[in-house]
């Protein structure tokens, strides 16, 4: 330093050089000279296990073999009841343990976990389009532990299970005996131990040899740069780094951003904008990295890492990104690209660092979130990745297993980790190790420099935390997780208010003609309750209508989960600037979304299923002429005491299907479930066959429009008949001359045109015709009659119009749609029928996840010869499923009301009943709670139910329940389609030729019979005087004699 004229004080700045090995013995280890991929990954697990079993058999002895243990294992002994002091030994195999022998084995441990992701299943169904999210863990309460070596396995129990951190493909040793269930009583475990540490040499001192170190020296370690082509928002934040790693940027802390760091290590340092189908490859990320890496390598050396998201190999270990994408940087002599992991040593300081997806791996694995404590578990076991190749992707090596340590590192760091953090690990021989998880530098800002001393390897590890420039915009965890909690509330409020506006609406039209005949008439329906309305009404309105919305969320929440995991997909291969405003509006739009939408149904459903209907129905049959408190009090306790009745039923359900060990609400909803299937079992054939029935109705005959023709000039006839009649009673209305005792009334149900002859005819059958009443008042009488007459008047011109409009409608338009529509709807249920077919079988050959392990080739083939159709048409295929679910959603609530049983509660436009309501509700939100679990079982949806609705799978002997609703789903559904065009056809022709017979016999019967009848009484007629003798026999079963009066001047023409 030195002052210059002006007073400011001048910083020289010197590069402090450093000794850089690259550790040839380890690192040729990692980079993978020849690369096949033929060999089974249960070598590496051999290797490991005889790598280091005698090193873990060596910790063990020294542990175990001086200790004397109490043993109660001895069947006299515990007859005797006298516990023995013995001394514990190694049993070489696991399968020769004695029971009730203290003893430990070694082994290879396996954790069988219920949601570790199965490779075979993402083969099978090949998901095109983005799945709902991955568990963020793999580990559950009902993990099994396993040990195994060269002999077989044994099952491991203790309570240390649930204490210690163990992972799949530890070689550990453990201390216990095997108890009388064959499992193997854990009390203690032993592994490797860490390895033997190099020392550091001491570094320069100064020249009066006191020791101190003349220069710090320093690594900076970065992880997670995510450069971008579009870098525009962060390049103050990249500039800022770059100043600071060349020594061009001040600093809070004097002395560490003077002196210039020795050897920046980067990892993941492009944005993942690669890898989809259907997207272009950008080499605008690598040329901004290039650009950043050479302005670096102009004044610090520089290794890079390749990360989960570079442009290198996926599988462990990483394979260092080729040079050809740095054509600037690797002009260098100062660069360098590694492998991952990385092996190094510096001023003898050892390093090893991965870039992160080792300890995430881990981290899934276990319970708990410490991760410098997983970090420290593999020095422990002396494996830097135990969980490859299990749930984490490897190279499957034969001779060789490059993450066993052989050496104890000083600096153990790993990248991309959510926060900054280490710790410091001490080894029995004196190790010393400090842990260091590197944040992700596009999310935090931050750089580690360590710090490199020279007195001892403890004081060479000293690191500290330099955040840089941070986004004023960036969020705590904690506020994140609130924004997007109200994010999603919002968008569900925004999702639910459409449906319940629907939904309100429906109900009212439903009901509003039941309303107005309330109010204007005042009169009770027969056999039917009595009506609520007024306040009352408005409530149970509102309840109703929000189990409708929630049943409609049911219905949609397959269909719409399919098209926005498209979108999603879509969204996520877009890249460009030209692309950006296509997916600007989808941006709200994620997976996280998607999962908090399944949850909000599941439990919208359950609380209208299991709350609002009930209390609506109770609340409806309550004494009406009580308040309103009163009547929701007498409400709540009914509630309470049939609640109290199904929790009674629930807790006799899980003992007799041993499900004790669920939750009461699960085990409801698995019933409802059940209910739901029996449902649709029975009533989706009879919707089929109901849609059929509605298509074949389209077509029109070559006569269509001359039957049409005919059909208006019918109706012409009849409604000049009705004028004329009208006409003649509003004369009768204005004349004096009344008939007091008799009148005609004609009956509104009347089919038949109010002719000369149909007069006589009804008088005879005295069913549709005019029926005699006796009024005291004539002009009241008449005054009906006119009504009637207009009412029937109003009723011809309807069908004149509708007629009209038939006869404006194309037959070849006609024609199509029921060509379109009838091929439509068959290759529907065709595909329909062979995805149930292809899950049946499959779930008859391969019956559960360890017969998948077993049977993988059959797996395979199913699933290549089935699924892979579909999956390369893309958008088709998404398309073709969301008409698989909309189809057989249909079919199954049009088929519901085909059935007898509730047949009576079909809704009618006007003419709904309260208790009609309540129970149409009910019963769509019970298909639609079951529609979940009932789709995946048929094999409809591509992923998983999310949310609650996977409970289904949990119950037992579930494999069998499936598949036999797929055979009953099978058999029904085929015989609905064989019934409709074989035997049905079948039955047309054998009805067609009785009609034949039974026509012309009753055509040739009532035409002798009538036109005698009416010969001989026209006459009669005409003249004013009808005299009609009816015979005992008739058909309406009357006897004696019917006469009919009419004035004179009532058909005056």
């Amino acid at each position: 330093m030195s002052e210059n004229s002006e007073g400011f004080t001048e910083v020289t700045l010197e590069r402090v050089n450093a000794s850089y090995y690259n550790m040839p013995v380890q690192q040729n280890e990692l980079l993978l000279k020849e690369k096949t991929y033929r060999q089974q990954y249960a070598n590496l697990y051999f290797l490991r296990l005889t790598t280091l079993g005698p090193m873990v058999l060596e910790a063990a002895r020294k542990k175990w073999d001086t200790t004397e243990m109490k043993s109660e294992m001895d069947q006299q002994q515990r007859q005797d009841g006298e516990n023995v002091q013995i001394k514990t030994r190694h049993t070489k195999r696991v399968l020769e343990t004695k029971p009730g022998v203290v003893c430990y084995i070694l082994g290879t441990l396996y954790v069988e976990m219920l949601y570790k992701p199965n490779i075979l299943d993402e083969v099978t169904k090949e998901h095109w389009a983005e799945q709902p999210p991955p568990r963020e863990k793999y580990c559950s309460e009902t993990d099994e532990y396993m040990l195994e070596d060269e002999s077989g396995r044994i099952k491991l129990t203790g309570d240390i299970l649930k204490t210690e951190s163990l992972v799949t493909g530890i070689v550990m040793a453990t201390l216990g005996f095997e108890n009388e269930a064959g499992e193997f009583e854990i009390m203690d475990i032993c592994y490797a131990g860490m390895p033997p540490q190099k020392k550091a040499n001491q570094m320069e001192t100064d020249d009066n040899g006191g020791g101190e170190q003349d220069t710090d020296k320093y690594v900076a370690l970065v992880s997670g740069l995510n450069v971008s082509s579009d870098n525009s928002q962060k390049s103050m934040q990249i500039e800022l780094f770059i100043d600071y790693i060349t020594g061009m940027a001040g600093s809070a802390q004097p002395g560490i951003a003077w002196q210039k760091p020795n050897l920046p290590s980067a990892m993941q340092n492009m944005q993942k904008k690669y890898g989809y189908e259907g997207t272009d490859y950008d080499i605008g990320p690598s040329a901004e990295l290039d650009n950043i890496l050479e302005t670096l390598c102009s004044t610090v050396p520089v290794d890079i890492m390749p990360g989960s998201h570079d442009l290198a190999n996926a599988t462990l270990p990483q394979q260092p990104i080729h040079l050809n994408l740095f054509p600037k940087t690797s002009q260098y002599s100062s660069f360098s690209s590694v492998t991952n992991p990385y092996w190094c040593e510096i001023d003898d300081v050892v390093f090893l660092g991965n870039s992160g997806q080792i300890i995430d791996d881990i981290y899934k694995n276990l319970h708990g979130d410490n991760r410098l404590e997983f970090a420290e578990k593999t020095l422990h076991w002396r494996h830097t990745a135990p969980t490859a190749p299990d749930t984490l992707w490897s190279y499957p090596f034969i001779s060789y297993d490059p993450f066993i340590l052989t050496q104890t590192p000083h600096i153990y760091y790993f990248g991309n980790q959510k926060e900054f953090a280490t710790n410091t690990v001490d080894g029995p021989d004196g190790q010393y190790t400090r842990i260091i998880l590197i944040p992700s530098f596009a999310e935090t800002g931050v750089v580690v420099p360590v710090l490199q001393l020279s007195d001892s390897p403890r004081s060479a590890a000293a690191v500290v935390s330099t955040p840089l420039l941070m986004n004023s915009t960036d969020l705590s965890e904690e506020q994140e997780r609130f924004y997007n909690a109200v994010r999603e509330i919002i968008i569900m409020l925004l999702l639910f208010l459409p449906l319940y506006s629907i939904s309100y609406n429906v109900i009212q039209r439903f009901r509003r003609k039941q309303q107005q005949q309330h109010q204007a008439q005042q009169q009770e329906v027969e056999d039917e309750e009595e009506e609520v309305f007024g306040i009352d009404e408005l409530i149970l309105g509102f309840l109703c209508a929000a189990g409708l919305a929630m049943a409609l969320a049911g219905f949609f929440l397959l269909p719409g989960t399919m098209a926005a995991t498209a979108l999603i997909e879509l969204q996520l291969s877009g890249k460009g600037e030209d692309n950006k405003h296509h997916y600007y509006y989808l941006g709200w739009l994620d997976t996280n979304l998607l999962v908090t939408l399944w949850n909000y149904t599941f439990i919208g459903c359950n609380i209208s299923l299991f709350g609002l209907l009930p209390f609506a129905y109770f609340y409806n049959e309550t004494d009406q002429l009580r308040t309103f408190f009163a009547k929701a009090r007498e409400t709540l306790t009914i509630m309470l005491l049939v609640g109290l009745l199904i929790y009674g039923f629930i807790y006799v359900s899980k003992s007799i299907l041993k499900m004790n060990e669920l939750p009461s609400l699960v085990v409801l909803n698995l019933l409802t479930c059940l209910v739901g299937g029996i449902i649709c079992l029975t009533a989706t054939p009879k919707g089929y066959v109901k849609i059929f029935s509605w298509i074949y109705l389209l077509p029109l005959r070559p006569n269509y429009r001359k039957s049409l023709k005919d059909k208006l000039v019918e109706n012409k006839m009849e409604t000049g008949a009705w004028q004329f009649k009208l006409e003649s009673l509003e004369r009768e209305l204005h004349s004096d001359n009344i008939d007091s005792n008799y009148t005609f009334v004609p009956s509104v149900t009347s089919s038949f045109p109010l002719s000369s002859k149909n007069l006589y005819v009804n008088g005879i059958n005295g069913i549709n015709g005019i029926r005699r009443h006796k009024k005291t008042s004539p002009t009241e009488s008449l005054l009906k009659t006119r009504d009637e007459i207009r009412a029937n008047l109003k009723k011809l011109e309807l069908e004149r119009k509708q007629t009209q409009l038939d006869l404006s409608h194309s037959p070849l338009y006609r024609n199509i749609s029921f060509f379109l529509l009838f091929l439509l709807s068959h290759i529907i249920l065709f595909l329909l029928i062979s995805y149930v077919a292809f899950n049946f079988m499959k779930g008859i050959l391969v019956f559960d996840e360890k017969a998948n392990n077993q049977q993988p080739n059959l797996l395979l083939v199913f699933g290549k010869q089935t699924s892979s159709f579909l999956s390369m048409f893309g958008a088709i295929s998404t398309l073709t499923e969301i008409a698989l679910i909309f189809y057989f959603t249909f079919a199954t609530i049009i088929g519901v009301y085909s059935m007898p049983l509730f047949a009576q509660m079909k809704p009618q436009w006007g003419r709904m009943t309260m208790q009609k309501t309540i129970g149409n509700v009910t019963l769509l939100l019970v298909i639609s709670s079951s529609l979940p679990a009932i789709v995946q079982i048929l094999g409809l949806l591509r992923f998983e139910s999310a949310g609650p609705y996977e409970n289904f799978h949990m119950l037992k002997n579930g494999n069998w329940v499936n598949t036999g609703f797929r055979l009953g789903v099978l058999i029904t559904s085929v015989l609905a389609f064989l019934d409709y065009y074989i035997l049905g056809g079948l039955r047309s022709i054998s009805g067609g030729v009785g009609s034949v017979v039974n026509d012309g016999y009753r055509n040739g019967y009532t035409n002798g019979y009538m036109n005698g009848y009416m010969n001989g009484y026209e006459s009669e007629y005409t003249n004013g005087h009808v005299n009609i003798v009816e015979d005992g026999n008739a058909p309406n079963g009357k006897n004696g004699y019917a006469n009919v009066y009419e004035h004179e001047s009532y058909h005056e023409r």
